[in-house]
């Protein structure tokens, strides 16, 4: 049983999180968790503020399967679908910059694909993942922490219990912290 948090204070934490004004606060969507995700980023059907992470062919024929970024507003439609039925569901991470949406979306581009060291394979780095960036960000050294967080701020996930949000920052150096989603409230997500 998934555990109730207080949406207001996940809300109030994704509000916080854009730590100057001018920044913006964005979400990637993993459409292979579930096909409403796709269903929905067809209704926003907008490239200025939703972008496939994947290019070229692969964009094509993995469509409703691929990672996209969001620019999001506050407690606006799309955010409150994404944390009403989404939220628990590794549906995505969160995250801010004060770069813009192009600036982001070509930084992300950049890490959807990998390689393993002294090999020449190639994969997807499902870095979009909660159960995978929450496990991956711990083990980077600070050269692989400046290299993938680029233009960006934070990145908060799910936890595994989901009953509370991490929250990633790098700057030099990696601060995680953990912020409880308890609900205390009648406004819950199950």
């Amino acid at each position: 049983m998934k555990t109730q948090i207080d949406i207001q204070l996940l809300y109030s934490v994704l509000d916080k999180s854009k730590s100057e004004k001018d920044d913006n606060l964005y979400v990637i969507l993993d459409t292979a968790r579930d096909e409403c995700i796709f269903a929905k980023i067809n209704e926003i059907n907008n490239f200025d503020i939703c972008q496939c992470l994947f290019e070229g062919q692969t964009a094509i024929e993995c469509a409703d399967a691929a990672p996209y970024l969001v620019i999001l507003k506050h407690q606006d439609e799309l955010m409150n679908w994404i944390i009403q039925n989404g939220f628990g569901h590794s549906w995505g991470i969160f995250l801010t910059s004060k770069f813009s949406f192009n600036e982001v979306t070509q930084h992300l581009k950049q890490l959807v694909l990998a390689t393993v060291q002294n090999e020449e394979k190639v994969f997807f780095f499902r870095f979009y993942d909660p159960r995978v960036i929450r496990v991956y960000i711990p083990t980077c050294n600070n050269d692989e922490l400046q290299l993938f967080f680029g233009p960006i701020n934070s990145i908060y996930t799910e936890s595994k219990e989901t009953d509370s949000i991490i929250e990633f920052k790098y700057n030099n150096n990696l601060i995680t912290n953990i912020i409880e989603l308890k609900s205390k409230s009648k406004k819950i997500v199950k």
